[in-house]
Parts: structure tokens; C-alpha cells; sequence
């Protein structure tokens, strides 16, 4: 996916948008702000209105008066989480030497699977369900791959091969199903909170994207 497709991909797929009115505005935002304190600990499917609305301060009138639905709030919810990642993944971009990307790329999707797990099992459970919430997740996957190949290709002067692209495309999703299942499942060994996890996942992803750059180049 190109870049500049991110944004409007997910834009459209969220169907998002925020109230104008001040006091609709100061409403939306406590509701946003009880909801992320909440999937802090639960997961939202695990949430109920009342929750929301006794966490937020406002009645459960003024939530179905601002949303509408939990899955509008849900949607908002994605939405300001891959915002706020993709802030931070522009700043690793802009200030990360290019060999030390993978490190800083592992580590921020895990740092961003530990804080909103709770919001991120409910969007696994809703994506089995047929709901086509984990669209813009994916799209967002892709475009942080495709600044990670634009770098590469820059630091080259030429473009990546076929084969390189491809060989890497796997890597970067290695770490995604890697992440998901972890969170997802309680095996011995993948809990997400453990810093030897963190340091685990983030050697073999480094590990594994130098495999294929290695081999692409051998085979060049």
C-alpha cells in the first residue's frame, strides 16, 4: 500500500467523524477518555453502557445521544489508537538510523498490543464475527512496511526486488500473527507484559528481516 493511502483507507473504513459543538465536543471526549481508562484492564466486548457511562460522568442518554452504538464508539476508539501510532511511528522514522529501525518498529507494535489490549482482543473477536473492523489494522501494518522499504530503498539509491519485498513482507507479518496470538492466547512464555518477551521478539524479528535481505541479496 502506498503512504498516502493509509489515511483515507482509514478514514473511510471507520466512518469517524468528531462533533463540532463545544459542549457535544467536551461530552465525546469524556465518553472517549472512560472507555480507554476501561479497556485498560477489560477488553470492551466486556464493557457495558452503563460502565461507559458512570466512568464518563454523563447518562446513558448522552451516550446514545453522541454514538449511538458501541460499535460507533468502538470505531472511534481504532481510530484515535492507530493516530496516535502512527505519530509515534513517523518520529522512530525521522529519528532512527535506517540499521536500527527493526529494533524500534518490534518494539513500538509491542508497546502498542500492551496498551490497548483490551480494545485489540474485542477487535480480534469482532473481525471472526464478520465485522470489518480489522481493516484499517492492516492497512495500517502496511504502512508502516511500506516506509520501512521506501527507507531502503532511498538508503540504495535503487528499488527493492520483487523477491526482497516479498521476503520482508513476511517478516513484517511474522511479527503481527506473533503479537496477535500472544495476546490472544495464554501459552507460557508469550506474556506480552515480560520484558524477555519484548526482548525475544524484537531479536528475531531483527534477526529475520536481516535473513531477507541477506538472501535477496545472495540471490541477486
Amino acid at each position: 500500500m502506498e503512504i498516502s493511502r493509509f489515511s483515507a483507507d482509514h478514514e473511510s473504513a471507520l466512518c469517524v467523524r468528531p462533533p463540532v459543538q463545544e459542549r457535544a465536543l467536551r461530552t465525546h471526549d469524556r465518553f472517549m477518555s472512560a472507555a480507554t481508562q476501561l479497556t485498560r484492564t477489560k477488553d470492551f466486548d466486556d464493557i457495558s453502557i452503563r460502565d461507559l457511562s458512570d466512568a464518563a460522568g454523563c447518562s446513558i442518554g448522552s451516550f446514545y445521544h453522541r454514538f449511538g452504538s458501541k460499535d460507533v464508539l468502538f470505531a472511534a476508539l481504532i481510530h484515535n489508537m492507530l493516530e496516535k501510532r502512527r505519530e509515534g511511528v513517523d518520529r522512530t522514522f525521522a529519528q532512527t538510523a535506517t540499521a536500527d529501525l527493526p529494533e524500534a518498529i518490534a518494539r513500538g507494535a509491542l508497546a502498542n498490543y500492551r496498551e490497548h489490549a483490551g480494545l485489540l482482543r474485542t477487535a480480534m473477536r469482532y473481525h471472526l464475527a464478520g465485522k470489518d473492523i480489522w481493516k484499517p489494522i492492516i492497512a495500517f501494518g502496511r504502512y508502516v512496511s511500506g516506509r520501512y522499504f521506501e527507507r531502503l530503498a532511498a538508503e540504495r539509491q535503487t528499488p527493492l526486488l520483487r523477491d526482497e519485498i516479498s521476503r520482508l513482507e513476511f517478516v513484517f507479518l511474522w511479527l503481527h500473527g506473533h503479537l496477535t496470538t500472544s495476546l490472544a492466547h495464554d501459552y507460557s512464555g508469550t506474556d506480552l507484559s515480560q520484558e524477555q518477551f519484548a526482548h525475544e521478539t524484537a531479536r528475531y524479528f531483527v534477526l529475520a528481516i536481516n535473513h531477507a535481505l541477506d538472501r535477496a541479496a545472495g540471490e541477486g
